[in-house]
Order: structure tokens, then C-alpha cells, then sequence
């Protein structure tokens, strides 16, 4: 009978609780559904790709319309030179190159070897593995065609017959930044920046409700200067603190789990503190608009969930569907996970992040602004300065 009355009375508070019910019952399903979504397509396609024809034959072009034929590669543009191809990648207009060489047709028609030549960006393991696989395809595809019709017209078999001779065609994959396919280098650096969000933003977001829940709220007040330094005040130490966290840990990855920082320090540092300001600005938010401290931490879990997925790092942006690509066009780890693995892998300096960089600026810019008036309506103005007020003087009486 204890059970029973204790089902009961916990079953009661929880049909009476709107927001419990919600995280209950509507926030598993949204959150099923949002990641199905994200996987809906279940393949990479359009993975941008650039084209350095040196050959420049009917042959070398049908090679590339195959590739441009094919839904798993966007062809971007035609450039002229390696040189040219390594510009685009890092500055994140491609993901992969075909180079086809100047001797390709000549050799092919000779009987001797003369490999295409795939470039991929490893530092995405889901992108050069589907780049990898997507051209074996092609090119084996476009072999056994190229080898049916010669032996076709030399031997008088028939295409059938032909087709089962020899595959004249083949490839090279000149994986960039990863070479060895290193899985820890695509994981450990994207894991690192999802817990250093996940950790500030669940502790930040109960700064305001621990000042109106520890009762000390007026001595906030009492202090001189504006609502804008006050908020300042509180998200510095945060930043600080994560900060030196972040650094630690990134000291951890280098000379502990050898995964290589090979861009700018200062690029990364100048990321994070912008991913900082950021994340800590929407924690102080989500503090001042939630009534508790419970309240907080499960709105934070509700924005901290979907970044490790919708950020790009379990899955490529370019592979969602658009309007998860908006959902992660507004979430600051998209922009922090992304940088941090360009620069450490790619060796990107500041340049090659601002784009990144600017991102994360914008949404500080929106976050703190909103932050500040929060602070200032209900704590200094409006009806929650009021109820602080009525506080402190039945306190002196």
C-alpha cells in the first residue's frame, strides 16, 4: 500500500508539472525525430569537388563528366594546378580534387599505367571515405567501358565478351592532413570541444538562480555599475576558468595522445575565446529566465544535446537536409568544432578561420545584448527588482 500511494502522489506531480511532462513525453520524440531527420539521407553527396584537367581529351573528359554525372560530387570549379587545388581546400571551398595527367589518354591507349590522381581532406574520416569508395566506383565503371571497346576493335569479340578482358584505368588517393586515417584525429579534437561546451554551459546556467535561490540577489544590486558590467562581471570568471580547462586538456591531446597542432596557437585561442563569450553570454540567459536552478539546467540540456549532433561533427553539414543545417547555423559549437579541427589538422592560421571566427562574434553580439536587458528588467526595473526590494525591507524589519 506504501507503493502504491507513493506511485501515486509521484504520478500526480508529474500530469501536474507542464514542463516535466513536456521533458518527459514531447522532448524524446522531438529529439528521435530531429535525428532521424538528420540521417534521412544516409549517404554523403555533393561533396565539392574541383577538377585539374592536364590532359585535356575527349577521354579525360568523359572521365570528368562521369564524376560530374555522379550525385556524390559536386564539381566547383576547373583549376589549373595542385597549387590551386590546395588553396581551395583549406579555404573550405572543396573537399576533394581529380587530377587527371597530361599523359592520361596516350598511356591508356598504350597499355601502360597511367593513374588518375583523387585528392580528399582526411580530416573528415565520413568525407574521404565516401570520396574513397564513390571513385572506385566511377572509375571501375568507366575501365571495363574503355576496356570493351578496345578489345571490341582490336580483337572482334563481342562487347559482352570484351567486357570481362581487363580493366585498363586506375586511381590514386592522396589523402591530405591524415594520410594514415587516424580516427582519433577526426574524434578526440571534436569530442574535446562538445565537454568544454557541455561543462560551462550547465555550470553557467545556474549562476542567476543560485543568487535568487542562496537569498543574495540584493547584495548583486548593491553593487555600483550597470546592468552591462554586472553581467560582464559574471561571465569573465567563466570564460577564465574554461579557458585555462580548455588549455590543459588541449595539452593532454598533444603530447599525451599525440594528436598534432599543426596551425596557429593563436588562431585557436582566439576561436575558443570567442566560443567562450559565446556559450557563457547563453548560459547567463538561460539563467535569468528560468525561475531555478533545475529549471536552467534542463533548458541548457535542451540547446547542449542537439550541438553534438547538429554541429557537424558526427555528421557533415553539406549532407543535411536544410533545415537542420539551420538549426546548426545558429549553434556556436558548429562553428567552435569545426575551427578547432581545421586549425589543429589542416594547419589553418587566423585567416583561415575568420569566417568561423565572425560566426561566433555575431552570435556574442545577440546573446549578450539579450543577457544584459534580461538582467536589467527583472532584477533593477521591473516587477522582480520589486519583489527584491519587498525582501530586503521585511529582512530589516
Amino acid at each position: 500500500m506504501g507503493m502504491i500511494s507513493v506511485m501515486r502522489r509521484e504520478l500526480r506531480y508529474i500530469f501536474s508539472n507542464k514542463r516535466l511532462l513536456l521533458i518527459l513525453f514531447v522532448v524524446p520524440l522531438l529529439y528521435t525525430t530531429m535525428f532521424g531527420y538528420l540521417y534521412s539521407a544516409n549517404l554523403v553527396n555533393g561533396i565539392k569537388t574541383v577538377i585539374v584537367d592536364q590532359d585535356k581529351t575527349p577521354l579525360s573528359r568523359t572521365v570528368v563528366e562521369a564524376f560530374n554525372k555522379s550525385v556524390k560530387f559536386d564539381l566547383v570549379a576547373t583549376l589549373q594546378s595542385e597549387e590551386d587545388v590546395e588553396k581551395y581546400i583549406k579555404e573550405g571551398r572543396a573537399e576533394a580534387a581529380l587530377i587527371v595527367p597530361s599523359d592520361f589518354t596516350t598511356n591508356i591507349y598504350k597499355g601502360e599505367s597511367c593513374p588518375l590522381l583523387i585528392i580528399v581532406n582526411g580530416s573528415n574520416m565520413i568525407i574521404s571515405n565516401s570520396v574513397t569508395t564513390s571513385s572506385l566506383q566511377i572509375i571501375q565503371t568507366l575501365s571495363t567501358g574503355i576496356a570493351a571497346k578496345k578489345i571490341q576493335t582490336a580483337g572482334g569479340m563481342d562487347f559482352d565478351s570484351a567486357v570481362s578482358v581487363v580493366n585498363p584505368l586506375s586511381f590514386r588517393i592522396r589523402t591530405w592532413y591524415n594520410p594514415a586515417y587516424n580516427y582519433s584525429y577526426f574524434l578526440i579534437l571534436g569530442l574535446l570541444a562538445t565537454i568544454i561546451q557541455q561543462i560551462t554551459l550547465l555550470y553557467v546556467a545556474v549562476c542567476m538562480t543560485r543568487e535568487k535561490e542562496h537569498g543574495t540577489l540584493d547584495e548583486l544590486r548593491q553593487i555600483k555599475g550597470s546592468a552591462f558590467a554586472k553581467v560582464l562581471g559574471k561571465i569573465f570568471p567563466y570564460v577564465l576558468s574554461s579557458l585555462i580547462t580548455f588549455t590543459v586538456s588541449l595539452l593532454i591531446i598533444r603530447f599525451v595522445f599525440s594528436i598534432p597542432i599543426r596551425g596557429s596557437v593563436a588562431a585557436i585561442f582566439f576561436v575558443v575565446i570567442a566560443f567562450l563569450f559565446c556559450i557563457v553570454s547563453l548560459g547567463v540567459l538561460l539563467s535569468l529566465i528560468c525561475k531555478n536552478e533545475v529549471e536552467a539546467i534542463q533548458y541548457a540540456m535542451l540547446v547542449a544535446v542537439p550541438s553534438f549532433l547538429f554541429s557537424g561533427f558526427t555528421w557533415p553539414l553539406q549532407a543535411m537536409p536544410k533545415l537542420c543545417k539551420l538549426l546548426a547555423a545558429v549553434l556556436p559549437l558548429t562553428y567552435f568544432s569545426n575551427a578547432l579541427r581545421d586549425v589543429a589538422i589542416m594547419g589553418l592560421d587566423l585567416s583561415g578561420v575568420s569566417s568561423h571566427l565572425t560566426a561566433l562574434v555575431v552570435l556574442s553580439l545577440i546573446f549578450f545584448p539579450l543577457a544584459v536587458i534580461a538582467y536589467k528588467f527583472k532584477y533593477e526595473r521591473g516587477a522582480g527588482a520589486k519583489m527584491i526590494n519587498k525582501k530586503i525591507e521585511g529582512d530589516v524589519s
